[in-house]
């Protein structure tokens, strides 16, 4: 098999930290926007959320090209990274500002992209790595 061909569980779990990061890129040009048009109350505050949604965003792309280029390190990881929003998907569901919707909108790909690292063939391939 060669370097680059991987197992489709891999490129859909790179597709998803993808589609993940595009969407924290876009929540951190919001963050950016509020600064600019004087909207932020803390402007602290909102600068560090960009500024750490930004971060948390090139992170995953980071996650995602190690999947692509089927790095066994980056397995746990990505992982770990899909452990933000499942615990933001359970705040959301209690509380004064629950949202059902946000919460199954942040399980979904959550649950999905671990159950696929989690997968056989996903294992088999990374687990040869370090034989």
């Amino acid at each position: 098999m060669a370097r680059y061909s991987s197992i489709w569980q891999l490129r859909a779990a790179a597709i998803t930290l993808f589609v993940e990061a595009a969407a924290l890129l876009a929540g951190a040009g919001y963050f950016v926007f509020g600064i600019i048009t004087g909207q932020a109350r803390l402007f602290p505050t909102l600068a560090a959320l960009a500024g750490f949604t930004a971060l948390a965003a090139i992170w995953f792309i980071s996650l995602g090209v190690g999947l692509i280029t089927q790095k066994a390190t980056t397995r746990t990881p990505a992982m770990f990274a899909q452990m933000i929003p499942l615990s933001i998907a359970f705040g959301s569901t209690s509380g004064e500002n629950a949202n059902a919707l946000v919460a199954l909108g942040l399980t979904i790909p959550g649950v999905f992209v671990i159950s696929l690292l989690l997968s056989k063939p996903v294992g088999e391939l990374l687990n040869k790595k370090f034989d």
